[in-house]
């Protein structure tokens, strides 16, 4: 799997618009395939989760079933998911961002808050 920037932003921000706190696997994978931008689209929405979770953005329980994948519950945003997605959220920032290439996310983090700096202050 190659891990989806574009695919963490829309997560995160489809996080952040549920009207509850927390959500499952389910109720996200739902509400994403509602999205144009996700129209037709395959992703591999546990595996970005559980990315997520690694890198401190949500924090989720895990149930391991076997002979399947895992199920994702109680998946909720944390305060450094809210703060990425906030440096996120401006369309221009995230497209200039994008447009240098692959890079972590906490490199992606810098740009964007570079990008937003530069941005504020024009």
């Amino acid at each position: 799997m190659k891990r989806d920037m574009d695919l963490v932003r829309i997560i995160l921000m489809a996080l952040e618009n549920h009207p509850e706190e927390v959500m499952s696997d389910e109720e996200l994978d739902s509400a994403l395939r509602q999205l144009p931008e996700m129209e037709g689209k395959s992703f591999a929405l546990v595996e970005h989760l559980i990315l997520l979770e690694e890198h401190k953005l949500i924090t989720a329980n895990t149930v391991h079933h076997y002979g399947e994948g895992p199920s994702i519950y109680n998946i909720r945003m944390t305060w450094q998911g809210h703060d990425f997605l906030a440096d996120a959220k401006n369309e221009q920032v995230w497209k200039k961002a994008r447009a240098l290439g692959d890079m972590s996310l906490e490199a992606l983090r810098q740009v964007l808050v570079k990008l937003t700096v530069e941005i504020l202050g024009r």
